[in-house]
């Protein structure tokens, strides 16, 4: 029994626990090479799951919030913003889509960044995420990292608060990014190192 123990739960353990450290201590964005925003507009068919887009602007006033009604209280809580990320060039052509009096024309959009709950509040205080720089119009420069997900993944009500803003999304030729969703990995490692840590304390219990 000893044997068996020294020969699976303590080097399974040993694993664990190296994984964990790899998981935690090397950067997540080691690999993932930067996409400027405009060159995801000519194409967004080839992004990795794992993106960093630069150059971009999120456009505020196309902006939705997804929000969760609580059935027994009937009070509502976000959970986070869906916010057209644009480039220099696309905001061009929603400001002048604006001056003439037209809705903007977010069915050219290519990336959606989701957002949490507090990023609006945040660009309302001069004070947002990602670059930092101060917020002087709508359109706020931002970095998106995060997981790139389909936009057909898209809640579909979040997809009918974005079109209210213009046109029907071209859903086949957009992504969107959960903003720093690789914090998940952090989770996993902890957990990996968690259970490792329970298997080499069991097998140094059993075999003493």
């Amino acid at each position: 029994m000893k044997t068996l123990i020294r020969f699976t739960c303590m080097p399974l353990g040993a694993l664990l626990i190296l994984g964990a450290l790899l998981t935690l201590f090397v950067p997540e964005d080691f690999d993932v090479v930067p996409v400027d925003i405009a060159a995801i507009e000519a194409d967004a068919s080839s992004l990795p799951d794992q993106v960093r887009i630069t150059g971009g602007r999120l456009y505020w006033p196309a902006a939705t919030e997804s929000v969760k009604e609580h059935l027994r209280t009937k009070e509502t809580t976000s959970n986070g913003w869906f916010v057209p990320l644009i480039s220099e060039a696309l905001l061009a052509t929603f400001d002048a889509a604006e001056s003439e009096g037209r809705p903007a024309p977010v069915e050219l959009c290519r990336v959606i960044a989701q957002l949490p709950p507090d990023a609006f509040d945040a660009f309302l205080k001069g004070a947002p995420p990602g670059l930092g720089a101060e917020s002087e119009s709508n359109a706020q420069p931002f970095e998106l990292t995060g997981t790139a997900k389909p936009g057909r993944a898209l809640p579909l009500h979040v997809k009918r608060g974005l079109e209210e803003a213009g046109s029907p999304l071209q859903i086949d030729r957009l992504v969107y990014v959960e903003h720093g969703s690789d914090v998940a990995a952090w989770q996993a490692g902890l957990g990996l190192a968690l259970f490792g840590a329970l298997l080499l304390g069991f097998g140094h219990r059993r075999l003493r």
